[in-house]
């Protein structure tokens, strides 16, 4: 084991959105082009007075706009639960396939924020991924969106290995204003404020 791996760690993730999903799943338009690239996503809607109500939070460890097209093509074969503009549940998995109105009413309200690092210490691109993402899934902000998001699956905690392993939210308010101005893990009180 590197001795490297056990020191603190502080990595700024980049974050950009609202982006509408149709133009993340277009391979053809500017922002897939520009996100197809390893980091972490999160699928987002906001109720009637602004605030925000999660969907998911994902990661991919080569392309990010790739994956919202995987996204894009499991929500059409109806595998997943769909939510509406009240909140409810307007479609669910597998139902059969999911109605235009119920995708277009779900992709409406649904944006979608990528999270990228500008350059990754040396270890592999996969594992700080995986770390980035499964931090953020533990974090107080995250879970307590308990109802409302798709993926409860946990990553291994790998950024445990790390005495500390911060993640500062960088460029977007909304995210901030989701995860707080960032995202630590302390290993001496085994907490994530």
């Amino acid at each position: 084991m590197d001795i490297e791996m056990l020191r603190p760690v502080k990595l700024t993730i980049n974050w950009s959105g609202n982006h509408d999903t149709l133009d993340a799943v277009d391979q053809s338009s500017a922002i897939a082009s520009q996100f197809n690239c390893p980091g972490v996503y999160v699928h987002l809607s906001k109720d009637s007075s602004g605030n925000p109500i999660c969907r998911y939070l994902g990661k991919h460890t080569s392309s990010l706009s790739g994956r919202q097209f995987e996204h894009f093509t499991n929500m059409f074969d109806g595998k997943y639960n769909l939510y509406g503009k009240s909140g409810k549940l307007i479609f669910k998995a597998g139902d059969g396939n999911p109605s235009i109105d119920d995708l277009d009413e779900y992709l409406s309200i649904t944006s979608i924020y990528f999270g990228t690092i500008d350059k990754y210490p040396s270890f592999p691109v996969d594992s700080w991924v995986a770390c980035i993402e499964s931090l953020l899934m533990r974090s107080q902000k995250w879970s307590s969106y308990s109802g409302t998001i798709l993926n409860y699956r946990l990553e291994p905690p790998r950024y445990q290995m790390f005495s500390e392993f911060e993640i500062i939210h960088s460029n977007n308010s909304d995210m901030q204003s989701l995860f707080g101005s960032s995202t630590k893990w302390d290993k001496k009180t085994k907490s994530i404020f």
